[in-house]
C-alpha cells in the first residue's frame, strides 16, 4: 500500500484555490452550453418556418420532453428581486422577463421563450407580493408594474 505524506501546509489554500478555479470553469461552460442550446432551438424553429413557407407540413416528431428547467430553486426569485432593486422605475412582467433573459444570455427575441418567461415571472411576482418583497401598482396605461418592496 502506498504511503501518503502529510500536507506541507496547515491550511487548505491550494485546495480552495483549485476548487474555485474549477468552479469558474464549470460556470463558464454552463453559460456556453445554454447559449448553444438557444442557438439550436432558434435554428430549428427557423428551418421549420422556411419549410412551412414552401408548403411542407412540418411534423413535430420530437420525443415528448419534460418541462425544461431553466432555473434552480430560488434562482428566478433572486433574479427578479435583484433586477427590481437596481431598476430606477417599476417594471411590467414582460419587461422584467426580457431583462432577465438578456442577463442569462438567452434570446429575448424568441417569442415562445419570452412568453413562457413572462408567465413564470408574473407568477413569481405575485408570490413575492404575498411575502411582502414586491409591490404592484398601475402605470398610466393601467398595466400592472412591479417594484421592490424596499423601494416603496
Amino acid at each position: 500500500m502506498a504511503r501518503m505524506d502529510r500536507a506541507r501546509t496547515a491550511t487548505f489554500e491550494h485546495t480552495i484555490s483549485g476548487l474555485l478555479t474549477k468552479r469558474v470553469d464549470l460556470l463558464a461552460e454552463e453559460v456556453r452550453l445554454h447559449e448553444r442550446i438557444g442557438e439550436i432551438k432558434n435554428d430549428v424553429a427557423a428551418i421549420d418556418r422556411v419549410l412551412r413557407t414552401f408548403g411542407y407540413a412540418v411534423e413535430t416528431e420530437y420525443a415528448p420532453r419534460r418541462r425544461e428547467v431553466l432555473y434552480g430553486m430560488g434562482q428566478l426569485t433572486r433574479a427578479i428581486l435583484n433586477t427590481l432593486r437596481v431598476s430606477d422605475k417599476p417594471l411590467a412582467p414582460r419587461e422584467l422577463a426580457r431583462v432577465i433573459l438578456i442577463g442569462d444570455g438567452l434570446d429575448p427575441q424568441d417569442r415562445k421563450l419570452l412568453d413562457e418567461h413572462t408567465r413564470r415571472v408574473s407568477k413569481t411576482l405575485w408570490g413575492l407580493k404575498v411575502r411582502g418583497l414586491a409591490h404592484a401598482s398601475k402605470d398610466d396605461d393601467r398595466k400592472t408594474v412591479w417594484a421592490s418592496a424596499s423601494a416603496c
